[in-house]
């Protein structure tokens, strides 16, 4: 099945929203603000191993990315 070509994008802005709940969350200095920062940085840290492969596999099936 072929990556849709904004999945780069679509990953940019998931990127950005955890970011800006990691900022919101940082604030919070309760147990359950910090287990949520912790589940924050896990997800970006999964994402940004993803999104490599994904934008490799995106270009290949890009003729027009060559």
């Amino acid at each position: 099945m072929p990556v849709s070509h904004s999945t780069s994008a679509e990953t940019v802005l998931i990127d950005l929203s955890f970011a800006l709940a990691e900022i919101a969350l940082s604030d919070l200095k309760t147990e359950h603000a910090m287990r949520a920062m912790a589940r924050i940085k896990s997800a970006m840290t999964e994402i940004r191993l993803l999104a490599p492969r994904v934008i490799r596999e995106s270009d290949e099936s890009d003729p027009l990315a060559a």
